[in-house]
């Protein structure tokens, strides 16, 4: 299994909602065809999702072959059954993507020509599966994944939902599956179920007899399960956080339940017990000893903000916080680092967002007049900087352009979310997984040279009449056999797959090493991937160096040596390895050495490693500068890049950033 990065996991759900719809047909089909199946006939919207649709697939087209002679590699020649495949629309995006002309849709086109039409039922092409009453808004696809984080991060099974949002949630999971992916919160849930075995558990707190637990506020109900699974009793656990800090609710965290919980169980139970061990604490031995309540400490001492910033912050807290007996124990007043008399806060409401920007902006260009302060004591701050298309600190950037003063924008994307970065990932889980389809499609879209997009539709509707179809690269193989691509995408496409062939045959026999490997990967396709311009950079190096990549990507491959503690086997515990489509076979009990002999299991790891890390990376590091400031900049040209000059100016400019960016104290005033 791989993590999917969550850059993947939208493209995942669509492709999930279209299998509900071939899910539907697939029952109509049993129904016209009279075969006896597990909900054969139900078309409408409650337990959509068919786990074995692929097998009863074959079974249709089998009886379909058998009762009116018609085989799917040779179309009956009729109108109805040429019509094109409707597009779907998902919300205002209003973005059509044709239906892939897939054995299922033909089959089932036949289907009810010959039989469903004359039977009286209902047209499933004529009438699609309707997701926006169930997930409303602009972007349908988009509700619907914020309804799977929320489903998953609690633990929930498709059965707990009525009707069609069920079957969407099976529907995700059932793709993954197909995939070989797993995304985070599955990897939660599989914790979780692991440590119901009491053996691994009591193994698990023998190993981590400690636990330390930061943003606690952010924590989801399965990473609070995971919590009480290995301290419940113990109470050898410390929780940082603060409630008022929680931002992440749209992703399943639970604040208040959480902080209910840790104090029931934890603070205000007796857990502990007076010197018992630690082993046998665990062992629920130490009987003799008195039991202790844990304890709750608050950190009163702000050092982020001055004192008439911390004043208003009490008075928010104390009045959102009354009638809460929780809020009102965990909300204690704060105090300030002693600092400089500062102004007191002052609150403006603004008409709308251009007078607010023009406001600010004046305020500005009045205080650098006046000369009380310079650019660099002055920061916009605001709670994020872009909000989808909606950037709120645009207007104000446009302004200070306007009025020439510099201002430096802290925020932006971290290099693990670079296209390099994401091409490698891309790459890397083709080679180990042909049957990732996901990935196969971004290596199309991004390092395939000579595809553009009606290439790549050629590619992706080729022997699909086939049962099974072919996975996406089982059909770039057939398809570099055949003439349906000009000359050169053909040969474009031939290099690449035969590249792949060659390096998960490298990765199967071990003939390089994981680190030879991934450089062979990086060199071919990778370090040419174009990077977005970098506004920081000096004329002619815009982006990225292609080496500082390749430095991070070497640098997870050495992280690898450390991911299995103690020098186990990086294979699972049954002593198997997986081979390149996720079928288990021989491991050879080496533990993961990136220039040892490489493995596909290596190779997974490495891949899920990349997922992971790019999945948290943080926003760092986006200059804007004003165009008076690049005119000073070519006057002080003979100070160098590297000038001290440069360095001043780049300091001394209005700073717009967000409140998470912003570590405290950094403007005087």
């Amino acid at each position: 299994m791989v993590v999917a990065a969550e850059s993947e996991h939208s493209a995942i759900a669509l492709i999930a909602t279209r299998q509900l719809e071939s899910c539907r047909k697939l029952r109509q089909c049993e129904e016209m065809l009279g075969i006896a199946g597990n909900g054969a006939g139900q078309v409408g919207e409650g337990d959509l999702y068919v786990e074995d649709a692929d097998a009863r697939w074959e079974a249709v087209a089998r009886v379909a072959r058998e009762k009116t002679g018609f085989s799917v590699e040779q179309p009956a020649d009729d109108e109805d059954l040429a019509r094109p495949s409707k597009s779907r629309k998902f919300g205002a995006k209003a973005n059509e993507q044709a239906q892939l002309r897939a054995a299922t849709d033909t089959i089932y086109a036949h289907l009810y020509a010959c039989i469903g039409r004359a039977q009286g039922l209902v047209d499933l092409e004529a009438e699609p599966l309707k997701l926006g009453p169930v997930f409303p808004g602009k972007d349908t696809i988009k509700a619907a994944m914020s309804f799977i984080y929320s489903a998953k991060s609690r633990g929930d099974t498709p059965a707990m939902y009525p009707s069609l949002a069920g079957s969407v949630l099976a529907a995700y999971n059932g793709t993954l599956r197909k995939f070989h992916l797993v995304d985070f919160d599955d990897l939660l849930l599989y914790a979780n179920q692991v440590l119901e075995h009491s053996h691994v558990l009591e193994q698990v707190r023998g190993e981590y007899p400690y636990l330390l637990v930061d943003e606690f506020q952010d924590l989801n109900q399965l990473q609070m399960s995971l919590v009480l699974r290995l301290q419940t009793g113990i109470g050898r656990v410390t929780a940082v956080g603060d409630e008022r800090q929680s931002i992440f609710a749209f992703r399943g965290a639970s604040c208040e339940h959480n902080f209910a919980t840790f104090l029931s169980h934890f603070v205000d139970a007796k857990v502990g017990r007076v010197g018992a061990s630690d082993r046998d604490q665990d062992r629920g031995q130490g009987q003799g000893q008195a039991p202790v309540a844990g304890t709750m400490a608050s950190l009163t001492r702000n050092y982020r903000s001055h004192q008439s910033i911390v004043d208003l912050g009490n008075i928010v807290a104390r009045e959102t916080g009354r009638g809460s007996a929780l809020l009102e124990r965990l909300r204690v007043p704060l105090t300030a680092q002693p600092s400089a008399p500062v102004v007191p806060v002052a609150v403006w409401s603004s008409r709308d967002k251009q007078s607010e920007a023009t406001r600010i902006v004046r305020r500005i260009s009045q205080l650098l007049r006046m000369g009380d302060c310079q650019p660099k004591d002055i920061a916009v701050i605001s709670r994020v900087l872009n909000f989808g298309s909606y950037r709120p600190t645009g207007l104000i950037e446009q302004g200070l352009l306007r009025e020439g003063i510099p201002f430096v924008v802290r925020g932006g994307a971290s290099a693990l979310k670079s296209p390099r970065m994401q091409a490698m990932m891309s790459l890397v889980r083709v080679v180990a997984n042909s049957d990732d389809d996901v990935a196969a499609e971004k290596c199309l879209d991004t390092i395939v040279k000579d595809i553009g997009p009606a290439a790549k539709l050629k590619i992706q509707e080729f022997a699909s009449s086939r049962l099974p179809m072919p996975s996406l690269y089982g059909r770039m193989r057939l398809v570099v056999q055949s003439t349906v691509l000009p000359k050169h995408s053909r040969a474009s496409l031939q290099a690449f797959v035969a590249h792949v062939d060659r390096w998960a045959q490298l990765a199967l026999s071990g003939e390089a090493t994981l680190r030879e490997l991934l450089r062979m990967l990086y060199d071919e396709y990778v370090k040419e991937v174009d990077e977005p311009e970098d506004p920081r950079a000096p004329v002619g190096q815009k982006t990225r160096p292609p080496d500082a990549i390749w430095e991070m990507i070497d640098a997870i491959a050495d992280s690898l040596a450390s991911a299995t503690p103690g020098g186990v086997s990086a294979g699972d515990s049954d002593g198997e390895d997986l081979d390149r489509d996720g079928v288990r076979s021989e491991w050879s009990g080496r533990s993961v050495d990136p220039d040892g002999p490489c493995s596909m299991q290596a190779l997974h790891l490495f891949s899920s490693q990349m997922c992971l890390l790019s999945s948290s990376a943080e926003d760092k590091g986006r200059v804007t500068r004003a165009d008076s400031m690049k005119a000073m900049k070519k006057d002080k040209a003979s100070d160098g890049p590297g000038s001290d000059g440069e360095e001043e100016e780049d300091s001394n400019a209005v700073v717009i950033t967000t409140v998470h960016q912003a570590k405290g104290l950094e403007w005087e005033h």
